[in-house]
């Protein structure tokens, strides 16, 4: 098409002299596809596919790669044996762990795994978990009064 004063005037979203060109943000054979190339959240290819920034994901790239949380997609957090995440890769300690980063036992827990609980009176865990029974308590968890004892400490004999 042409002005008013005959220069050639681009139709849609075409630009430059012979009007091949697409206008910025414009992409496609026909100039036809949209990409916003100010955003913050992605980057555009040379087809107008919106490439998401960072740790982001999604049509819109509003969401976060998975084991990546927050606002801005910053914080990283993968489940483990440890912990669970939250939506805010926060870490939730599991089962007998503990400290900002479960990496410690809960108190009474011992052994590699924290699986080793220590009951005062009844029981000691060694370095490696294993549990030991004390005095007069016997069984898996040392909550079993030996034979011919009784009582909360095991101690009463029977008559």
């Amino acid at each position: 098409n042409c002005s008013d004063t005959g220069e050639k005037e681009c139709l849609g979203h075409f630009t430059g002299q012979n009007c091949s060109l697409c206008e910025t943000g414009w992409y496609g054979s026909g100039c036809d596809l949209y990409c916003d190339v100010n955003s913050t959240l992605w980057t555009c290819d040379d087809h107008g596919n919106k490439i998401c920034s960072g740790e982001r994901a999604g049509t819109d790239c509003t969401d976060c790669k998975q084991g990546w949380f927050g606002q801005d997609c910053s914080v990283e957090c993968t489940d483990t044996e440890k912990y669970k995440c939250t939506d805010q890769g926060d870490k939730t300690c599991t089962s007998n762990w503990n400290g900002p980063n479960c990496d410690r036992c809960k108190e009474m827990y011992f052994g590699p795994n924290c699986t080793c609980k220590r009951e005062p009176g009844r029981a000691e865990c060694d370095n490696e978990g294993v549990l030991h029974c004390l005095g007069h308590w016997t069984g898996q968890l040392c909550d079993i009064c030996i034979p011919g004892r009784n009582g909360h400490s095991a101690l009463i004999p029977l008559l």
